[in-house]
């Protein structure tokens, strides 16, 4: 008994269409010819085994033989765009059916591919104005508190081993910022803010999670950590109660 030989698989387009009968392969090349002339800057590839165009980096149109006919592959759009043109033509899903004896026209052709062209077009602006869904879900804890100056020294060894195990636990950026450059001339100053008296300064402070909904489960696993709960029994070095802390959405970020 012979062993069958496995056919390898097609490395250019000139290859694939070698081995396509002479009577589909002649339809096939007309139709690469016009497809050629209406974007002559696409590249010709093999995808998926079989003839394709593509242009910024993604597949424009493909078109292949099967044994009782030839299908071209604008995409669903096109197709449901010149619905009413491809009438006499058996469709499906991003496909369209031809025989050798009745090809698509160039006229046609043209129609199909430019829309095809100006969806992705209009595609590739859509997603470039859109915000990245990770920053969008964002979140951000803040805190503006006052805090002795002769605390802060207690204050930084706190911070310190607290962003630890608040980073153990999963958040992005934990900071702790003192103020230095309060006295300012318009607005309202952190130190009218934070109500500051006399021998205190403001500490400003903020920490990064992934989205509300990891906030949450961070700051329940901080509330049951051991540390933090020693922490908190010991007292904090400033006036909790005079601790201004909110949530916030990410609205941008540079």
């Amino acid at each position: 008994m012979k062993k069958s030989v496995k056919k390898t698989k097609p490395q250019s387009i000139d290859e694939y269409l070698a081995r396509v009968p002479a009577e589909s392969r002649a339809a096939l090349e007309k139709l690469r010819r016009t497809l050629n002339s209406i974007a002559p800057e696409a590249l010709e590839t093999i995808s998926y085994e079989i003839p394709t165009l593509k242009l910024n980096g993604r597949m424009l149109v493909s078109f292949a033989a099967f044994s009782e006919h030839c299908s071209f592959f604008p995409g669903a759009g096109p197709i449901e765009a010149h619905k009413n043109d491809l009438k006499s033509f058996p469709t499906s899903k991003g496909t369209i059916r031809f025989t050798p004896d009745r090809p698509l026209s160039a006229a046609l052709i043209k129609k199909l591919v430019k829309t095809r062209i100006k969806l992705d077009k209009a595609r590739r602006s859509s997603n470039s104005n859109k915000i990245p869904k990770e920053k969008l879900m964002k979140y951000v804890d803040g805190f503006v508190l006052a805090v002795p100056t002769k605390n802060l020294a207690a204050y930084r060894k706190m911070a310190t081993a607290a962003g630890k195990v608040w980073r153990k636990y999963g958040a992005l950026e934990y900071v702790e910022a003192v103020g230095d450059d309060l006295d300012v001339k318009f607005g309202l100053s952190f130190k009218k803010l934070a109500k500051l008296k006399r021998g205190e300064t403001v500490i400003f402070s903020w920490i990064v999670y992934k989205s509300r909904a990891h906030r949450d489960q961070v700051n329940k696993k901080i509330m049951d950590d051991p540390d933090i709960k020693k922490a908190m029994e010991k007292g904090m070095p400033f006036d909790v109660k005079r601790m201004a802390y909110g949530g916030f959405k990410f609205l941008v970020e540079g």
